[in-house]
């Protein structure tokens, strides 16, 4: 928009224009969920970020909601900064190969630019258990917890294709997310 703001003919202007939809729905678990689309090739990501963020706000303040939880994009560009600002806490979610150790130490430069506390989940620990250790290494160098660990197994995928989450579709996984909970401080 500087481009308009500078012009001395006054010929750029700047138009509103619908390139996003939010869409609001009800689980099957009792709470709102709150989305939103941006269509292909538009620009203004971190902007939906902020409006889905504002419309969950609202949503919780009416339910007399304790949490929102806000599920950001992978990398760090302009949705995960939306995501990241005014957070209490963030999960940052890693894997054991080294192309996702690097993109987590870039993830954790933007969080802590925020000042917002986090704590880190290796997904798939036991594929790369050397990986999994220097992940480990790195959250001890930077004073942050290891919050879990989740295996690399098929049955992920199974839930996933039956539209299930994990916990509903094998108990078994009960445990690991609820004492990966039970490590973010509420």
């Amino acid at each position: 928009g500087s481009c308009g703001l500078i012009c001395p003919e006054k010929v750029i202007e700047l138009e509103l224009v619908q390139n996003a939809k939010i869409g609001v729905g009800n689980s099957k678990y009792g709470f709102p969920v709150v989305s939103g689309w941006l269509k292909m090739g538009e620009s203004g990501s971190g902007k939906v970020v902020d409006a889905v963020k504002e419309k969950a706000k609202a949503i919780a303040k009416e339910n007399g909601s304790d949490m929102l939880l806000v599920d950001a994009a992978a990398g760090i560009g302009c949705p995960v900064i939306a995501s990241v600002r005014g957070s209490d806490f963030v999960v940052l979610v890693t894997e054991p190969n080294p192309a996702a150790l690097w993109n987590a130490r870039r993830a954790a430069v933007v969080v802590e630019q925020f000042r917002v506390p986090y704590g880190i989940v290796i997904n798939k620990w036991d594929l790369n258990r050397k990986f999994t250790g220097e992940i480990k290494e790195f959250a001890e160098e930077r004073g942050v917890p290891v919050l879990g660990k989740l295996p690399y197994d098929k049955r992920f995928v199974e839930a996933l294709v039956n539209m299930k989450p994990i916990v509903d579709y094998d108990k078994e996984f009960e445990p690991i997310f609820s004492d990966i909970l039970n490590e973010i401080p509420l």
